[in-house]
């Protein structure tokens, strides 16, 4: 099998199969699904996987602590949560367990894709709502108001669809852009903007205007 490894935890059979189908021909591959995250332990103790996909009708702070025990089953796997209802607090608790993401379960598959690589990259992927709030406590490290920004129109370019979570293919392909040549832009702005990966750029972007509410939900139409 070639490609990253996913594993698809969920107990609705018909969802597995629809990201199994749209996984094919893209950079994933799925390596098993599973309706449950027991099971998901079990197997991850015999098998190996890069991406554990784990969707949940509603997602609840208890539920969290199976996120330990599916880390200590791989500690190098990254975890996706995809819930329904989604609060802030379980969101916190996931991430607190492990999560590098944590999203909601309407995002297109365009969306998820882009969002799995940017897991992938190293980065944590949360809903907008909850980057806002967590924005206005001012409680991220790294990302200020007042940082200066001395970027070109194409660099905001490129910013503001990087913070809609489109990865630098795609980036490239919709600007006429080499990809080598987006990869330079966003060393650029990270430095510009002083940040220090996508994720607090993508931050620091919806803070000072260069995207707003409405394109953040565009992007993962």
């Amino acid at each position: 099998m070639s490609g990253i490894r996913v594993l698809i935890v969920d107990r609705r059979r018909l969802y597995r199969e629809a990201v199994r189908v749209f996984l094919q021909g893209t950079a994933f591959a799925v390596a098993d699904e599973l309706s449950d995250v027991r099971e998901a332990i079990t197997w991850l103790q015999d098998n190996e996987a890069e991406i554990v996909l784990v969707g949940e009708a509603e997602w609840t702070i208890e539920k969290a602590v199976q996120l330990r025990e599916i880390k200590a089953a791989a500690t190098s796997v990254r975890v996706v949560v995809l819930g329904e209802d989604l609060s802030r607090g379980s969101i916190e608790a996931a991430l607190a367990a492990g999560a590098e993401g944590c999203l909601g379960r309407d995002l297109s598959p365009r969306a998820l894709l882009s969002y799995l690589g940017l897991v992938m990259s190293g980065e944590k992927v949360v809903p907008f709502e909850v980057a806002r709030e967590a924005l206005d406590r001012a409680s991220l490290r790294g990302v200020d108001k007042t940082l200066p920004r001395g970027l070109s129109p194409r660099e905001m370019e490129i910013l503001s669809r990087m913070a809609q979570g489109e990865p630098n293919k795609l980036i490239a392909r919709r600007l006429n852009l080499t990809e080598g040549t987006v990869k330079a832009h966003v060393k650029a702005i990270l430095r510009k903007v002083e940040v220090q990966n996508r994720t607090q750029a993508a931050l620091w972007a919806i803070r000072n205007g260069v995207v707003q509410e409405q394109q953040m939900a565009g992007g993962a139409a």
